[in-house]
């Protein structure tokens, strides 16, 4: 094979069974790219096949940095909403567990960038599988802001649930790329736990929370001490997480301590923010009886069965409040199912006596 060049194009002359051809090719920069890209891969693809996975060896891996305490307070988050807690691997566990897996490849690509936004492809893949898991993210160029700095201007401004103004400004390079690193994180946690399998997952949480509790036992003083320091870091004080429980520091009990734990590492990976942690807290707390009315005069006719339906209702017994937040797994391992709830109309009200008759006995007006 012999090369030649002709102005910008490239013409290459081939030896093959029975003759010679020639082909003239341009642009020769994308065509070195390209080929250095596939080079890579199939490169990529060798390595894995000659070298598979042991799961036995990625299990041990995994649980001995499992038994690592500064690893074990950073790999579970929680989220509340509505009095429900979501627990789930943060994105530092998911990075080492995939490291430990080996044999995979994670690329975060820009496909496309104009000024109002930028949109990014994550891609996970799996060489020995041949599986690739992807998800594109959109990436505004825009934050918000609780104040203006000399000069800025907003685009748009609303109020947040706590009553204070928020602003909409433009990113700047910096608020850009964290923005672009916690969304680009956050895909990549959802393609990687895709692939893990999820006895693996399951297991190094359980032994993680072992450490984390083994540890705060020995020295819950300094457990609660270290809890103070890192929320410090995300400027919440320690009065802010005496509001939230409703009690000193001093009174935290290991339960307190741990979810407290997975709470920060929500907020240090810009899942969640102090503001709605505070209003998930009020929303958990029951509400307050309602003042006792006088009872109205019976009605007649069809207001008598309007009437005895709301007594009905008022009268019926309400279940306890859970004595805890009900946890349930990242949706990645365990999807929600939503509860079930029974009709609690189970019969007729006859508007002449006002008595529930079942259903199946068919009262003596509807007779009529």
């Amino acid at each position: 094979m012999s090369d030649e060049k002709n102005g910008t194009a490239l013409t290459v002359r081939q030896e093959q069974f029975g003759g010679m051809q020639t082909a003239s090719v341009g642009e020769t920069a994308s065509i070195a790219i390209a080929a250095q890209a596939k080079a890579a891969i199939e490169a990529r693809w060798i390595v894995a096949m000659r070298n598979r996975r042991d799961l036995d060896q990625v299990r041990a891996e995994l649980l001995h940095e499992c038994e690592r305490q500064g690893f074990a307070e950073d790999a579970t988050y929680r989220l509340e909403f509505g009095g429900k807690a979501i627990v789930g691997p943060t994105i530092r566990f998911v990075e080492a567990a995939i490291q430990s897996y080996g044999n995979c490849d994670t690329e975060v690509l820009a496909i496309y960038d104009d000024a109002d936004k930028r949109i990014v492809e994550v891609r996970v893949t799996d060489f020995e599988r041949n599986i690739t898991h992807r998800k594109q993210v959109t990436i505004t160029k825009v934050v918000e802001r609780r104040s203006l700095r000399k000069g800025q201007t907003a685009i748009s401004w609303r109020t947040n649930s706590a009553g204070d103004k928020t602003y909409l400004v433009e990113a700047s390079d910096t608020d850009l790329l964290a923005k672009e690193g916690a969304l680009s994180s956050k895909a990549l946690r959802v393609c990687c736990l895709r692939l893990l399998p999820g006895w693996l997952v399951e297991e190094a949480q359980d032994r993680c929370a072992e450490t984390v509790k083994r540890r705060d036992a020995e020295d819950p003083d300094a457990a609660k001490r270290r809890l103070a320091d890192a929320f410090m870091t995300l400027g919440v004080k320690p009065a802010d997480l005496a509001t939230y429980f409703g009690h000193p520091l001093d009174s935290l009990v290991p339960a307190e301590i741990a979810r407290m734990k997975q709470i920060y590492a929500a907020l240090r990976d810009g899942q969640t923010t102090w503001l709605d942690v505070l209003e998930s807290a009020r929303g958990e707390q029951p509400a307050t009886a309602a003042p006792e009315t006088t009872p109205a005069a019976p009605a007649k006719g069809a207001e008598s069965v309007k009437a005895a339906v709301k007594q009905r209702a008022k009268a019926a017994p309400k279940a306890p409040p859970a004595a805890t937040t009900p946890t349930q797994r990242h949706p990645a391992l365990q999807p929600d199912e939503a509860p079930i709830v029974g009709d609690p109309w189970d019969g007729d009200v006859d508007p002449n006596t006002g008595e529930i008759v079942p259903v199946g006995d068919e009262p003596d007006w509807m007779k009529s």
